[in-house]
């Protein structure tokens, strides 16, 4: 009796596990609201122009953004809703999820799926923290994407990224 619920329960949890791991969006994931993996991840140093690229690609009409603060954000586990998804370029997934209580289902929603009109999407996020995750974490980032994910990675001379970061929070405290 109870072991079979369990053993039902837990079967039926790994295959919607396996269905979030699953890339594209056919019919049983538009239902339940799993758009597709990020294919387009963009990594990079503080202040070295990653939100103006951001904002450049995010423009293109076939660059899907995450949709971070829409509605059931309350419903979200509270470190996630604290220090995960605070803009909108930016998930922070493969470096916060682990301490967050959300998994790659959670993930997907962010995206919808993208219209069946045969033309190509590509989901994006991106973050800073990407560059110096842990080696376990990059490991998780690579079975989790699909193989066609580009990343892109922007860098800047530390003394120049150093100098802007000084001046930005210098800005800040007077103001």
């Amino acid at each position: 009796g109870a072991a079979r619920v369990l053993v039902r329960r837990r079967r039926t949890a790994a295959m919607a596990m396996d269905a979030c791991m699953q890339s594209g969006c056919n019919a049983t994931m538009r239902e339940n609201r799993l758009g597709p993996l990020p294919t387009v991840l963009l990594i990079g140093t503080r202040k070295a122009g990653t939100t103006s690229l951001s904002e450049l690609l995010l423009a293109h009409p076939r660059i899907m953004k995450p949709h971070c603060q829409g509605p059931g954000r309350d419903k979200w586990p509270a470190p996630a809703r604290m220090s995960m998804c605070v803009w909108d370029k930016e998930v922070r997934f493969f470096s916060r999820a682990r301490t967050s209580g959300v998994d790659v289902c959670w993930y997907r929603r962010l995206y919808g799926c993208p219209p069946e009109s045969g033309e190509q999407y590509a989901a994006f996020d991106g973050s800073p923290d990407y560059l110096v995750i842990p080696e376990e974490q990059i490991i998780d980032m690579a079975r989790t994407l699909p193989p066609t994910a580009q990343l892109v990675a922007m860098l800047r001379n530390p003394a120049d990224r150093f100098y802007s970061a000084f001046n930005m929070q210098t800005e800040r405290v007077l103001t």
